[in-house]
């Protein structure tokens, strides 16, 4: 099986993982309706279609391993991977580096957003959920490719010791040693570049074009909305949609960053430094709930002795249709707030 047909066939399990999932939750809502109605008579059949449920997506879960194992017999060379980070509790930063290579971008993309949809939630443990693990995928470069072999034997009669293996910089052309500070800066050495080789540097901006999107800025929340007008989505040109919004001259250091993707579920794009860091979860159908979860994660994270009502409106709360109590102390500070369910 080659790489587009296995990532077509893998694309189509995760919908039906995560079709299954929400049947399951479903499910799950019916029977917890029924019990509060009529108590846990007459229940059977509802727990017999729930099992069903769980049966199909462990079988689907055994497919999707079988799909990866088969991958990895034969990985990429270059592409994608996905990447989780997340700093522990003495602010000491962790990473992880999943091995499944993607020839496409959108694959690794996909697999991030299906994983924090709850696809295997054993990925994360409880410590990395408390200290707000992400998601990122990183680029994986090609070997470089050797130069021609001329080039080669320029460059063996440069360097006496060229057949000795290196133990410092190399020539991102022909692998050679470089010692000419020069050389070590540009990336390549002295002979490849007299053939016209520089340094490769690959951005995203440089495989896709721009994303077709509408912005809004709610109080300090900037929502993003997918055109989904053929081009490239923002889920799949993320880096560059937030180049573009860094281009355009919005402040991107106090705001939030949600976006609705293709589907017409929001999420939070995660923003360090005016760069793509990651996707977070929200994963609800209207804006005003995507506000809301934002709103609560301020809460969670921001020391109340120094949120006041109005700082709290303006975190979001403003723009959700009704705030069932906002408890203050006797500063006037935020001790405690409750929305609506």
């Amino acid at each position: 099986m080659d790489y587009l047909t296995r990532a077509r066939a893998r694309e189509a399990l995760l919908y039906k993982i995560r079709a299954n999932d929400e049947s399951m939750d479903c499910q799950q809502s019916v029977i917890d309706s029924h019990i509060a109605v009529y108590g846990l008579g007459n229940t059977d059949h509802l727990y017999e279609t729930l099992d069903r449920l769980r049966v199909h997506g462990r079988d689907m879960r055994e497919d999707l391993k079988e799909l990866d194992a088969e991958a990895m017999k034969s990985p990429a060379k270059a592409g994608w991977q996905v990447v989780k980070l997340w700093v522990d509790k003495d602010d000491v930063v962790h990473k992880r580096v999943f091995p499944l290579v993607y020839e496409r971008a959108q694959d690794a993309t996909g697999e991030i957003v299906s994983l924090l949809g709850g696809r295997d939630p054993f990925r994360f443990n409880s410590a990395e959920r408390e200290a707000g693990a992400i998601l990122v995928w990183q680029e994986v470069k090609p070997e470089p490719e050797p130069a021609p072999a001329m080039i080669q034997q320029q460059a063996q009669l440069q360097q006496a010791d060229a057949s000795k293996p290196a133990s410092g910089p190399a020539c991102e052309a022909c692998g050679r040693p470089l010692s000419d500070p020069e050389s070590v800066k540009a990336g390549v050495g002295p002979v490849c570049r007299a053939h016209g080789h520089t340094r490769r540097q690959l951005h995203m901006w440089e495989f896709f074009a721009g994303a077709d999107y509408e912005s809004e800025i709610v109080g300090d929340v900037l929502c993003l909305i997918d055109l989904d007008q053929g081009g490239p989505t923002i889920t799949n040109n993320v880096e560059a949609v937030i180049a573009d919004l860094v281009y355009r001259k919005i402040d991107l250091t106090h705001l939030s960053l949600i976006y609705r993707d293709t589907r017409g579920v929001w999420d939070e794009i995660v923003v360090q430094d005016g760069r793509f860091a990651g996707f977070r979860s929200i994963n609800v159908r209207h804006r005003c709930e995507a506000l809301e979860v934002i709103a609560r994660r301020r809460i969670q994270t921001t020391p109340v002795t120094v949120m006041s009502v109005t700082d709290f409106l303006s975190a979001g709360a403003a723009a959700f249709t009704e705030v069932a109590r906002i408890e203050t102390d006797q500063d006037g500070r935020v001790s405690s707030a409750e929305f609506p369910r």
